[in-house]
């Protein structure tokens, strides 16, 4: 019982290491696309082969909280990022939660852009029906206790 992360299957290593073997070596499971930078290697692709292979039950991807990059460029690629997984969800093929960190927000933050546009995106996944939690942990122990409850009924 509990939840499994698996390492990369073949299908995907393979797919790697005709994109970057250098990348391939080390890229494990999470996949933190950030690293991917730099890598002839469309993260978005990468993602799409993850929910298609059939090793993979569900999926948690983490919206990208922080960046050392300037706001406009940021908000962009966290849109990109949450659209790509509205898209996962609509395609039904495999459930997906998501994570958008919430650290101590202070009164001082609420006006701040880049909580803005967290809270804002969050509104979106959980109007689309998509399980949105602050942390991993708390993620983790939600698919637990569903997979648990399933399984005993």
């Amino acid at each position: 019982k509990g939840l499994q992360i698996i390492p990369i299957p073949d299908r995907i290593r393979k797919f790697l290491e005709e994109k970057s073997p250098t990348l391939a070596k080390w890229l494990g499971n999470p996949v933190d696309f950030s690293i991917l930078m730099g890598f002839d290697i469309n993260p978005f692709d990468l993602l799409k082969l993850m929910v298609e292979d059939p090793d993979f039950d569900l999926f948690i991807a983490t919206v990208t909280d922080d960046s050392p990059l300037n706001d406009r460029y940021w908000v962009g690629m966290i849109e990109r990022e949450v659209e790509t997984y509205l898209a996962i969800a609509r395609q039904k093929v495999k459930p997906i939660a998501v994570i958008i960190g919430n650290a101590e927000v202070g009164m001082e933050q609420v006006n701040n852009w880049r909580w803005e546009a967290l809270f804002k995106l969050r509104e979106r996944l959980v109007k689309a029906g998509i399980p949105v939690f602050s942390t991993i942990g708390r993620a983790a122990s939600a698919v637990n206790k569903l997979v648990n409850y399933y399984q005993e009924v």
